[in-house]
């Protein structure tokens, strides 16, 4: 059944998102369920884990959009620090607001020592969705509302 709901007229449906280049070579951004829509933006995860890697406090990261009651979705970036003890949450957001969009910018980060992933090793989002939705996971920490 999954695999007749991806093929719909001879075309294979991937839920794929890209975009094309002004030389016409097509860029594949992120999954179309894993699009965050906060407020009436749209944010791809990948775009904000690609800036958020580039941070030598992080470790590892894994962003989702978890429920917000203004803005449907709220971008949250979770963790994994170098160091734990001595991670600035300050620094991270100063550095995210001089890389990405406003809308971009993760609205709460959350640490954690590791991540789900599966047998592959790629990061299982629902899972840490699941997390936040039965508690799991808590933000701890949000920007001020602006």
């Amino acid at each position: 059944q999954q695999t007749a709901e991806t093929l719909q007229n001879g075309w294979l449906q991937t839920n794929d998102m890209g975009c094309l280049d002004e030389e016409g070579f097509l860029y594949l951004t992120d999954r179309k369920n894993n699009l965050i829509i906060t407020g009436s933006a749209n944010v791809f995860p990948s775009m904000v884990e690609n800036v958020l890697d580039e941070h030598p406090q992080i470790k590892e990261v894994a962003v989702v959009g978890v429920p917000h009651p203004e803005w449907d979705e709220a971008v949250v970036a979770v963790v994994i620090p170098q160091h734990a003890d001595s991670f600035d949450v300050d620094e991270i957001i100063a550095f995210s607001k001089t890389k990405m969009a406003k809308f971009e910018v993760p609205k709460a980060i959350v640490l954690v020592d590791d991540l789900p992933k599966g047998l592959t090793g790629k990061v299982l989002k629902k899972e840490i969705q699941a997390m936040f939705k039965d508690g799991r996971l808590t933000v701890a920490w949000e920007l001020p509302l602006d």
